[in-house]
């Protein structure tokens, strides 16, 4: 939340039970954003913050997660970027592993990157993973602990969603 200054400041969320499951109830603070979250967190958003471009493969081999890391890397040499991007696997549960991309420098830069390599994905990019597999989200570093933590996606996604509708 954003104080009058435009400073983000904490918004303190009511303390929740041990383990207590995230909610899907989201507050609008202007630039910023907070929702209710496992065990008393809550996700934060602010625009300025860095950000990951998270591509999520859901019941996807591992050797095909490995893989589709591998594509993305020659794809990028492809497009000749500035600067190099990381990517990193992370396994999020037994069925979810995730391609983080970057860390981008803000939000804005994460998005422009998806609407770049999004329409290729699954034609060009991964065409041996049916697309009703995979699915692009976008997350600052903060917000990837807690839902490493969490294990919540359902609940992360609802929250970017309220923020960015049309996008994810």
């Amino acid at each position: 939340r954003l104080n009058s200054a435009g400073k983000e400041i904490n918004v303190p969320t009511p303390a929740a039970p041990d383990k207590a499951p995230i909610s899907s109830k989201h507050i609008q603070l202007g630039v910023g954003a907070t929702s209710t979250g496992f065990q008393g967190k809550s996700y934060r958003f602010n625009p300025s913050d860095t950000a990951y471009l998270v591509l999520i493969l859901n019941k996807v081999d591992p050797i095909f997660v490995n893989e589709s890391r591998n594509a993305f890397l020659r794809y990028n040499q492809m497009l000749s970027l500035k600067r190099p991007l990381a990517i990193q696997v992370s396994k999020l549960n037994d069925p979810i592993n995730l391609l983080l991309f970057g860390p981008f420098t803000n939000a804005d830069e994460a998005i422009a990157y998806m609407d770049r390599v999004r329409p290729m994905t699954a034609s060009r990019i991964l065409p041996w993973i049916p697309a009703n597999k995979f699915s692009y989200s976008m997350i600052s570093p903060a917000n990837l602990a807690l839902l490493m933590e969490s294990k919540d996606l359902e609940g992360y996604n609802s929250f970017l969603k309220e923020l960015y509708p049309d996008k994810f």
